[in-house]
């Protein structure tokens, strides 16, 4: 067999090497290796968080609540984490038309953060029929349910045109210095 070559020149033995090359198996395109994953970069988890209502009288007995619904990377809720729920320090409100004050959003005020006893003024307190881990020095520790959520309470204090700032964090993701992974803001008017 000769196989004609576009400068003239045959090569008896190209189709021969070809045919062979292919019935040996040289090019298997059916055939895939797995690729080696080294994922993900993040952490994985989102958290979405709602604070209802997002402005409360500042009285000392209107609450917001604050829900937090803790996803996977798949959009799955992820239960039986232990969150951190905690308010940043209390900045008075910017004035009309100023942008927002800055807020420190690694730092935790622990004065209004953990209760330190069910109905006190401004302060966090746990929702009722969600776990409550229980206080620590910065905020307080829910666990999320088998939807994934985590809902707390925010007791207004009585500083007038105040913004709050709750943030969580999810216990065991090894790295502390990210700050909060998700937070809500109350104005307290």
């Amino acid at each position: 067999m000769r196989v004609g070559i576009a400068n003239g020149v045959r090569h008896p033995f190209l189709i021969a090497a070809v045919a062979a090359a292919l019935a040996g198996g040289a090019c298997e395109l059916d055939k895939s290796q797995p690729q080696q994953l080294a994922g993900p970069s993040e952490t994985g988890l989102s958290a979405e968080m709602t604070a209802y209502p997002d402005l409360v009288n500042a009285d000392g007995v209107s609450t917001a609540v604050i829900n937090m619904q803790l996803r996977d990377a798949n959009g799955k809720a992820v239960a039986g984490r232990a969150v951190l729920f905690c308010t940043t320090p209390t900045v008075p409100a910017a004035p009309l038309g100023a942008p927002p004050p800055d807020i420190t959003l690694a730092q935790c005020d622990s004065s209004t953060s953990a209760p330190s006893g069910f109905g006190n003024p401004a302060t966090l307190n746990p929702q009722a029929g969600y776990t409550y881990v229980g206080p620590v020095q910065s905020g307080i520790v829910m666990a999320t349910n088998d939807q994934g959520a985590a809902r707390v309470v925010w007791v207004a204090g009585t500083d007038h045109n105040t913004t709050i700032v709750v943030g969580v964090r999810v216990y065991g993701l090894g790295d502390a210095s990210r700050g909060f992974l998700q937070t809500v803001q109350i104005f307290q008017q």
